[in-house]
């Protein structure tokens, strides 16, 4: 997993070095956020089959509510419905669950702005994802720790994070 999330980097290094403030194509865009997209639905869709057995639990209604729409944001964004994405994504973001936040959808809709051209809403939003990250990776205004599994891809998520970012500053 390290290995192809080091050459998907690479690949997109090359690829933004060759052709610095020109227009992004949409074979460039499936060749940057692609993987990363692909790598989202599973981790929505594990977390969506998870919920199977907490039907019923006070968190249930609003957790599911929360990850179908980014779930159906990341497959509109794999389509290259950008729009779309930014729909669903904002819905999920807007989803009160119970007590956790939704913030995490943030990096999710950093990249779609991004895909639209909209490069201040995209700095905004994956700065605003960074920060929150951050807080939870220190153990800020959280009532429990994250498991080691979950700091590990809130930190690669945050790496993400940073690419896109550096991707605005070009």
């Amino acid at each position: 997993m390290l290995m192809k999330r080091s050459l998907f980097i690479l690949f997109s290094l090359l690829v933004l070095g060759c052709q610095r403030n020109t227009y992004i194509s949409k074979e460039e865009n499936d060749s940057l956020f692609k993987p990363m997209i692909q790598e989202e639905i599973v981790y929505v869709s594990k977390n969506i089959e998870g919920l199977r057995n907490d039907k019923g639990k006070e968190w249930y209604d609003m957790d599911s509510i929360f990850f179908h729409h980014w779930l159906n944001g990341a497959n509109q964004e794999l389509e290259g419905n950008y729009k779309k994405a930014i729909e669903y994504y904002l819905k999920a973001l807007n989803t009160k669950r119970y007590e956790i936040s939704s913030y995490e959808v943030k990096l999710s809709l950093g990249r779609a702005y991004i895909q639209t051209g909209e490069k201040e809403k995209a700095r905004k939003i994956l700065t605003e994802f960074k920060q929150e990250a951050k807080k939870d990776l220190s153990g800020e205004d959280i009532e429990w720790g994250l498991t080691e599994e979950a700091k590990e891809a809130l930190s690669r998520d945050v790496e993400d994070c940073d690419y896109l970012l550096s991707m605005l500053n070009e």
